[in-house]
């Protein structure tokens, strides 16, 4: 009897697969071979294979075969993980406005990121939340997908209520109005019989545009105001203008036009005591060329030094008046030159102030309102005391003005009433009116003198008065210091007892 032996199963085979990486495919390799006499190659390509591996003469796979197939699959690789980018934090920042709750913030905006504003209940801490977008590979430092940034108020004082545009842009060929006076004014002070007033013209030609105003003498000056609108001088955003000082200029080189302002103090115009003049000089602030146009700034960032009549030329700059004069309003704008500024041939142009701009230009040259005519000045009278055996002997202290194209002048029979009439239908004065313009002799003051006299019919000519307590503003009539215009030349004379007495002459006008 024979025995046979049981053939061993002692084959083995496999086929391992490694993990895709990135951009990696798996792997195939064989593994745990034992008594393989032959196997089929391994595929590396993506995708299901099957290989057949033949076990040795003599050996047998745990099958009980000599050959086994074996499956395997091989997985694509997988995307790449790109580590997120870090950006920094967004910064907020505040912009102050006078009030509670009223500052605004500056965020910053972003593909990148969404930002979401709470502010806490005083509005006086805002938490601003910046969050990565969805499908943005990106994160805030530290590896945060969202963080939150806080800001606070800076600016809670109260608020200055500023004020609409109040003045408006003119542009003028001929003397305008302010508060009933005709300017630019051009004169003298003190009077001097041999000392010549100041002049102006309005020029428009081929080499220059400008008001021209000339100061020949110490005591010779000009000078115009324009409506300020009450702007609060707190908002006063702007005051430029443009000064040209010709080469036949023969004083101080430094002088030019001055800018000035007429400012009532505390803002109640219903009282005027408390009403001046603030003065910018250009050689206070700059260099002054010869023969070109010069923009001087006037605010200059607060910077630009001013003075006020009544303190010599103590400087300050802008921001000291604003500061000192908190409720302070502007009643009129303009410019100055003189006195003392003998020798001085010069041109002012483009006055800005706030939100608007007066310009000069001359007759025929364009300009505003060519239809409507100048109000004439006021027409002034003289009241000289009464010698012995004169009853009323107040008299006109000019001349009846002459006629014109624009304007019919005409007098009473009695010679009290002067009257100026529009010559044409469709004009207009320029304070908007149509009606005649009349003045009549006030009542005599009845003031007694016993120096001898000549007595005067009235309207009849120029009378010169004996000596008497004189008008405290020879260009306006006695005690004007309600007026700018009054208030002017108040700082132009000066009058103490019987007998005017001027200040010394060592001060300009509005120094004293």
């Amino acid at each position: 009897m024979s025995c046979e032996t049981e053939t061993p199963k002692d084959a083995t085979a496999e086929v391992e697969v490694s993990t895709p990486k990135c951009d990696e495919t798996g792997e195939a390799v064989y593994t745990n071979f034992a008594h393989i006499i032959s196997h089929d190659a391994l595929s590396q390509e993506v995708g299901t294979h099957t290989v057949t591996v033949t076990a040795e003469a003599g050996h047998l796979f745990a099958n009980g075969t000599d050959t086994l197939e074996i499956t395997y699959t091989i997985k694509p690789a997988v995307d790449c993980e790109t580590p997120p980018e870090v950006i920094a934090t967004p910064v907020v920042t505040v912009n102050p406005i006078c009030g509670v709750g009223t500052d605004t913030l500056n965020i910053p905006t972003s593909e990148d990121y969404t930002s979401a504003v709470q502010w806490n209940e005083a509005h006086t801490i805002a938490s601003v939340t910046f969050t990565i977008k969805d499908g943005v590979n990106k994160t805030f430092v530290e590896g945060m997908t969202s963080v939150t940034v806080r800001a606070q108020e800076q600016d809670t004082k109260d608020c200055h209520v500023t004020r609409l545009c109040s003045v408006e842009d003119h542009t003028y060929i001929q003397p305008w109005t302010y508060g009933g006076v005709t300017y630019p004014e051009a004169d003298l002070w003190p009077v001097d019989a041999e000392a010549h007033p100041g002049t102006f013209e309005f020029v428009n030609n081929s080499e220059i545009t400008g008001l021209h105003l000339v100061t020949l003498d110490n005591e010779s000056y000009t000078d115009g105001l324009i409506d300020g609108g009450e702007t609060a001088l707190a908002d006063v955003d702007a005051m430029t203008y443009k000064t040209f000082r010709n080469s036949t200029s023969t004083g101080y080189a430094g002088t030019l036009p001055a800018y000035i302002l007429f400012i009532d103090k505390d803002g109640d115009t219903s009282t005027t005591t408390d009403q001046t003049y603030l003065f910018y000089e250009p050689y206070n602030n700059g260099a002054v060329v010869v023969g070109s146009w010069q923009t001087w700034d006037a605010l200059n960032g607060g910077n630009a030094q001013w003075w006020v009549s009544g303190t010599g030329q103590a400087l300050h700059p802008w921001s000291y008046f604003v500061t000192t004069f908190p409720d302070a309003k502007v009643l009129a704008y303009g410019f100055n030159q003189g006195t003392y500024n003998p020798g001085t041939d010069a041109y002012v142009q483009s006055i800005e102030f706030d939100c608007a701009t007066t310009n000069f230009s001359a007759p025929g040259k364009g300009g505003e309102n060519p239809d409507r005519v100048q109000v004439p000045a006021t027409q002034e009278t003289v009241d000289p005391c009464n010698p012995t055996g004169v009853i009323n002997n107040v008299a006109w202290k000019n001349p009846l003005p002459a006629t014109t194209e624009d304007i019919r002048w005409s007098v009473s029979e009695d010679g009290k009433t002067r009257t100026a009439s529009l010559q044409n239908e469709s004009a207009t004065w320029t304070d908007g009116t149509t009606a005649d313009k009349t003045w009549t002799l006030p009542a005599d003051s009845g003031v007694s003198c016993e120096v001898p006299g000549t007595p005067v019919t009235p309207g009849k000519g120029e009378v010169l008065p004996p000596a008497k307590l004189p008008q405290l503003l020879p260009h306006t009539g006695p005690s004007d210091t309600t007026s700018a215009r009054g208030l002017l030349l108040a700082l132009i004379a000066a009058i103490a007892t019987y007998g005017a007495v001027y200040f010394a002459q060592g001060k300009r006008r509005f120094e004293q």
